[in-house]
């Protein structure tokens, strides 16, 4: 259901201490349902911090929303922490907004130091901030937050897995949780409209791709090691791609990993959006072996859905959220969490199948191009404007 916004009454605002230009997942789901939900008649105003660059008015490409920089590192320690609540309460004292959703962990933090108490919110959760307001260190901000959602604060989730992993922390308590699902970046589908697809020669290599931030939980190691349990004939004939900014020394590791396997590696660092675009044009499959920590989770992997639009099947564990961007046997091929034998098998069967390959990659976009982000924000405001029903748990699709 489309929510009314009359324009004097859907003034929101969202807050996040993660937006463009830094890269991630909640920076990507921030810059698309903000402008989602201006085209559903709100107006939408950002809020986050700096990053120690120069303010800009306006830094989002979508004219449709207003993005407002305010000074900060955007860390999570205490001072940054501090500092962005005494920002927020003073502007929310300042503008009035309608309404205000947090859409980031250091956001929730600030928001309950910032936000007056009679200041309704809603929270929206992505996986790995519900594991760190479970720790005991992590206790106090637990504890407020759950009084928050007892005096009227809203929760929404970004996927199956993450509502469930939401209701079992017991930080909701009986409060509702509505859907804010995950989509195809339209930023991805626009870069996509002028890429190229690389023409296939017949001793190419078979080109594997992995597009992550270079970080451990994003499994970037798992796949190098796998590809020591890969026949010793296929070995010569892969290569193993990888792009993203992030750990140097972990990146040092992966192509030692991939090289003691047998398979050349290739690191493209941080790419743009054309680039991005062309990378997974010129590759043949996509792999994200994504591991589940105490602290950190795969919500969902946005990667994976744009892999599929570039008919790229997909390849990783089934992990965290994984299994709802990637249909397993049908847009792709999920492996048990760890099992690196498993995923070699998997590997083995996308190079040396091609019907296969064919099936994967052209069912991965049709599920990419027919998700979208009306559903989820319109769920948002619906829950920021009016009220908010909750969504009832879908199975994971298999």
């Amino acid at each position: 259901m489309q929510p009314s916004c009359p324009s004097d009454e859907s003034r929101v605002v969202f807050v996040t201490h993660e937006y463009a230009p830094f890269h991630g997942g909640v920076a990507t789901f921030v810059r698309e349902i903000s402008a989602e939900c201006a085209r559903l008649g709100a107006q939408v105003e950002v809020w986050c911090p700096d990053r120690g660059r120069s303010a800009s008015p306006d830094l989002a490409k979508s004219e449709r929303f207003r993005v407002r920089t305010f000074p900060g590192d955007g860390r999570l320690t205490p001072w940054s922490t501090f500092g962005f609540a005494r920002l927020i309460r003073r502007e929310v004292a300042r503008q009035r907004p309608r309404a205000v959703a947090l859409l980031s962990i250091g956001a929730i933090k600030a928001g309950l130091l910032g936000l007056p108490r009679r200041q309704s919110a809603t929270c929206v959760f992505y996986g790995s901030e519900i594991l760190k307001l479970r720790r005991p260190s992590s206790r106090l901000w637990a504890r407020a937050l759950k009084l928050r959602f007892h005096a009227g604060w809203k929760a929404g989730c970004a996927g199956n897995f993450v509502a469930r992993l939401l209701q079992s922390s017991g930080l909701v308590g009986s409060t509702p949780i509505f859907q804010t699902s995950c989509a195809l970046p339209e930023s991805a589908r626009a870069a996509a409209s002028t890429s190229v697809p690389r023409p296939r020669h017949l001793n190419a290599p078979f080109r594997l791709l992995t597009l992550a931030r270079l970080h451990e939980r994003k499994g970037q190691l798992e796949v190098a090691e796998a590809l020591r349990h890969l026949p010793v004939e296929l070995k010569s004939k892969l290569r193993y791609e990888i792009a993203g900014g992030g750990d140097k020394a972990y990146l040092a590791a992966v192509v030692a990993a991939a090289g003691s396997s047998g398979v050349e590696c290739v690191a493209h660092g941080e790419v743009d959006e054309a680039t991005k675009s062309a990378l997974y044009a010129g590759c043949d499959a996509y792999v994200m072996a994504s591991r589940t920590f105490p602290t950190s989770v795969e919500g969902f992997g946005l990667t994976f859905l744009e892999a599929g639009l570039h008919e790229l099947p997909a390849l990783g564990y089934d992990s965290g959220g994984a299994g709802e961007a990637v249909l397993h046997g049908k847009t792709g091929l999920l492996a048990p969490e760890g099992s690196q034998v498993i995923l070699a098998q998997l590997i083995t069967a996308i190079v040396e199948d091609p019907e296969l390959r064919q099936r994967l990659g052209q069912a991965g976009r049709i599920h990419a191009l027919a998700t979208s982000w009306k559903p989820a924000a319109a769920s948002l405001l619906n829950a920021l404007l009016g009220s908010a029903s909750p969504v009832p748990l879908e199975p994971d699709a298999q």
